[in-house]
């Protein structure tokens, strides 16, 4: 169909579908940003709270006379690690002591005694 001018038009369908469309996607945006904006500010004030809580432990735990590796070990948590400066200079953590280097199942509860997961020495698996 042309206009007036002779030039040819749009159809009104198309017109509509692509408004649509792009509010659709402006919508989306603005959703995605803000999800993550209030998921952002919620983890942040979470693990300030953690913080805290661990901190006012530690204190605790200092001022009951707790040895520093004791108050080291007391004070993690999941997702918080935590590290004791002792007056000494001496640094603990409340972590596991660290295994030797190479693959976790070589070092089960026993330690590296030279045998594989499956409890043979060859490597073989079961039942070979």
């Amino acid at each position: 169909m042309r206009g007036a001018g002779g030039l040819r038009t749009v159809s009104l369908r198309r017109r509509v579908t692509a408004l649509s469309m792009l509010v659709l996607a402006a919508v989306l945006v603005l959703v995605g940003v803000l999800t993550d904006v209030v998921f952002a500010t919620q983890t942040r004030a979470h693990l300030h709270d953690e913080l805290t809580v661990r901190a006012a432990l530690a204190g605790r735990l200092v001022a009951q006379g707790l040895p520093a590796p004791e108050v080291a070990r007391r004070v993690e948590a999941p997702g918080v690690r935590a590290v004791v400066v002792a007056a000494d200079g001496g640094v603990y953590d409340g972590g596991e002591p660290e295994r030797a280097p190479g693959p976790p199942w070589r070092h089960g509860p026993g330690g590296d005694n030279g045998r594989d997961s499956w409890g043979g020495g060859s490597g073989a698996g079961p039942g070979r």
